[in-house]
């Protein structure tokens, strides 16, 4: 078993408030949870009016299947997140061997 995490650190100019840029993030959260059925946290960059940093996990079998599982999340998250990926970042977990 194999935990997977991508970090995904955005820009999003149009956020002229924390409330435009929480609403961004939201929307981009919840597509992406109902859409591949992972895990999605917003995490880091709260108090940031343009800046927004979210998680995403997924538990496979092997860390391929993940890696190729959050890479298309991670693609997915820059076309539709209204904002411009600065930086992805990237973890795998095996809580058998560690």
């Amino acid at each position: 078993m194999i935990v997977g995490v991508v970090r995904i650190e955005l820009h999003i100019p149009q956020a002229r408030s924390l409330k435009d840029k929480r609403q961004v993030i939201k929307s981009l959260a919840q597509r992406i949870s109902h859409r591949f059925n992972v895990s999605v946290s917003e995490i880091n960059n709260f108090e940031l009016w343009q800046r927004g940093d979210i998680a995403v996990a997924h538990v496979a079998n092997r860390q391929r299947d993940a890696e190729k599982l959050l890479k298309t999340v991670a693609e997915f998250a820059e076309d539709v997140s209204g904002g411009e990926i600065i930086r992805t970042s990237w973890g795998f977990y095996n809580p058998e061997k560690d």
